[in-house]
C-alpha cells in the first residue's frame, strides 16, 4: 500500500479537453516488486485454511505452477 514506484502525470497539450499523460510506471522499483511476491505467499496461505479452502476454486494468475520467485514475477 506505499509503494517505491513512482509514475508521472503530465498535461498532453493545453487544451483542457485534452486527457492527461499518465505513466503508472509500475514495479519500476525492484522493492515493490519483492512485497508483491511476498503478498502472494501470504494471500495464499490464507486461502489454504479453512473455511477459505472450501469457498475457493482456484488459483487464476500466477497459478499454482508457479512457486519460486522467478515464476510468480513472471
Amino acid at each position: 500500500l506505499r509503494p517505491w514506484s513512482s509514475g508521472s502525470l503530465t498535461l498532453r497539450s493545453s487544451d483542457p479537453g485534452d486527457p492527461p499523460l499518465v505513466d503508472p510506471n509500475y514495479l519500476s522499483d525492484p522493492r515493490d516488486l519483492r512485497y508483491l511476491i511476498e503478498g502472494l505467499r501470504v494471500a495464499r496461505s490464507l486461502a489454504g485454511t479453512s473455511p477459505l479452502s472450501g469457498a475457493l476454486r482456484r488459483e487464476l494468475l500466477p497459478g499454482p505452477a508457479a512457486t519460486d520467485d522467478a515464476a510468480i514475477a513472471r
